[in-house]
């Protein structure tokens, strides 16, 4: 935790997450000692995730490579991301069926481990409900752990009104978050209630396209552009292990730290979770090299409002020129 007095930096309090101890891949990316560069892979598995890379090819975020993986060879073909993978051998979409997703993955792990070679970090982008993104997706993180890499999950809870979805979604949560070193999971009802509600629908898997596109900058953020205060992937791995959520908000002007973190905070996105309860909480700060110390003070005081007293809270900064005036705060949640 930063504390600030006297708008003069105090590390005695800062609050960094030691390495884990436990994890199935500390081989891979924890015990590494001569890592000199950090190589970031995002699949989009199925057609949300596909739409998800669409989103964030248009972003160019340096340092970033983007996959493209569907049963639906139709789909991606229309994907624009170039590198791609048509996963198992009919091309067909796996509909709503779970089974036929992960058999599709597991008919082309040699394909999956091609593609993954040389990541140190994968996000695996889906979901929730969809046969493609909820069955292949825990294959693709399970390959990923076996090579020894960090993996993030970020699935997207289905609308109540999807039906089957909600039933394959919830069954298939245990066993993403099995596979994964964290998984974040966003909920389209939340992001709705949040919304206005004449908004169309359209507009508002826009929104949640953009928040996912926000979750993963935020860690790229931390873990490769230059920063005052940062952590490392074991750091931010200690920091963000188990099931969690995500939102961020933005802001300009002369109370740019406070809105913003405001608007971050208020965005409880994740089906059943608040920040409120969680027992950690990743602070991501992101300005250009004007952030002063006493807005990163206006940032922690008011997450500490309202998250737990007894919470894990870890804060860190990153500097991006790009954003002008403006100041970026992400609060990643995890119970």
């Amino acid at each position: 935790m930063i504390t600030i007095e006297s708008a003069q930096l105090d590390m005695s309090d800062f609050n960094q997450p030691q390495c884990p101890i436990q994890m199935p891949n500390e081989l891979g990316i924890f015990g590494t000692t001569n890592l000199t560069h950090l190589t970031i892979k995002v699949i989009g598995v199925g057609n949300t995730g596909c739409n998800l890379l669409d989103n964030l090819a248009t972003q160019h975020l340096e340092g970033v490579e983007l996959i493209a993986a569907n049963t639906d060879a139709r789909a991606l073909e229309r994907c624009v991301v170039s590198k791609k993978l048509l996963l198992g051998s009919d091309g067909l979409s796996a509909g709503a069926n779970v089974d036929v997703g992960r058999r599709a993955a597991c008919d082309s792990r040699e394909k999956i481990v091609e593609a993954l070679k040389g990541a140190h970090l994968v996000f695996i982008v889906a979901s929730l409900g969809a046969g493609t993104g909820t069955g292949a997706g825990p294959v693709i993180a399970k390959t990923a752990n076996e090579l020894g890499m960090f993996t993030i999950g970020l699935a997207i809870y289905p609308f109540r009104f999807e039906g089957r979805c909600c039933s394959n979604a919830d069954a298939g949560i245990p066993v993403w978050e099995k596979e994964l070193s964290s998984l974040i999971v966003l909920s389209n009802d939340q992001l709705a209630e949040l919304c206005d509600e004449h908004m169309p629908m359209i507009d508002v898997f826009g929104v949640m396209n953009q928040l996912c596109c926000d979750a993963i900058r935020g860690a790229v953020e931390i873990l490769c552009f230059p920063s005052l205060v940062n952590m490392s992937i074991c750091q931010v791995g200690a920091a963000i292990a188990g099931e969690g959520t995500m939102s961020s908000g933005c802001a300009c002007g002369p109370n740019r730290a406070r809105i913003a973190t405001e608007r971050a905070l208020s965005l409880q996105l994740s089906k059943g979770l608040l920040a409120a309860d969680a027992r950690s909480v990743l602070l991501i700060i992101t300005a250009a090299h004007g952030l002063s110390p006493k807005e990163v003070n206006h940032v922690v005081s008011e997450a500490r409002i309202s998250v737990a007293p007894n919470s894990r809270s870890f804060t860190c900064t990153a500097y991006d020129d790009t954003l002008g005036d403006s100041i970026r705060v992400s609060v990643l949640a995890v119970r």
